[in-house]
């Protein structure tokens, strides 16, 4: 997948992720960039924290961390979040989602 302006940050912790997600998809699947962001699809609803708790499993997996790396610092009500990868620097997530 061509990431080409994804904005992607390193932290001292890892790096940030800006995500778009939208909720009761078919499927759970990158759908591509949208203003800097990484456009999300996950089947779950946004309700209790599914759709959340959806987009944190469907990274890990992905990204090949365990669950508990991956924190939502800002949109837990939105669609727009901001996503923590705990212990990986930029380039290496960057370097994962070239190859979707």
């Amino acid at each position: 997948m061509k990431v080409e302006g994804l904005l992607l940050k390193d932290t001292g912790d890892g790096c940030t992720v800006p995500l778009k997600v939208i909720p009761k998809s078919s499927l759970n699947k990158i759908v591509g960039l949208e203003n800097g962001r990484l456009k999300l699809k996950v089947k779950a609803p946004p309700v209790e924290g599914e759709a959340n708790e959806a987009v944190v499993r469907f990274l890990a997996d992905l990204l090949d961390v365990p669950k508990n790396s991956l924190s939502i610092l800002e949109g837990h009500g939105s669609r727009q979040k901001l996503i923590l990868v705990s212990g990986r620097k930029a380039f290496q997530v960057m370097k994962v989602l070239e190859e979707q």
